[in-house]
């Protein structure tokens, strides 16, 4: 995800593809989430957000993120922010796998075609 030109990552919902963020954008987006989660106001409409969560890949026009939790086995998965325009699903949040290797294996698979 450092390099110019970097594949994007696929992730639900719809097949939506994401752009693999930097570290300093992950970072920086992470941060912006957890002043989210703890401004006065901002706050009640972002306690869907964990903290734990790290973004790895990111849609700014759909307001929807890949994390990988910084908690446990690192779980995979989709987070739609509070300041998307519409609901894609009816939760904000889908565990995609277990781990980034397991969520990896299975994004190869479905680019080749053996998986739905």
């Amino acid at each position: 995800g450092q390099r110019e030109g970097t594949p994007e990552l696929l992730v639900v919902p719809r097949n939506t593809r994401l752009r693999f963020l930097r570290l300093r954008e992950a970072r920086d987006l992470g941060m912006y989430w957890r002043d989210m989660v703890n401004h006065p106001v901002q706050g009640r409409w972002w306690t869907g957000y964990n903290p734990q969560w790290f973004p790895i890949g990111f849609a700014p026009k759909l307001q929807v993120a890949l994390c990988v939790s910084a908690h446990g086995g690192g779980r995979v998965l989709r987070y739609t922010t509070p300041e998307a325009q519409v609901s894609h699903i009816s939760v904000p949040t889908q565990h995609l796998a277990d781990s980034l290797e397991e969520y990896l294996l299975e994004l190869v698979d479905h680019l080749a075609g053996t998986r739905q």
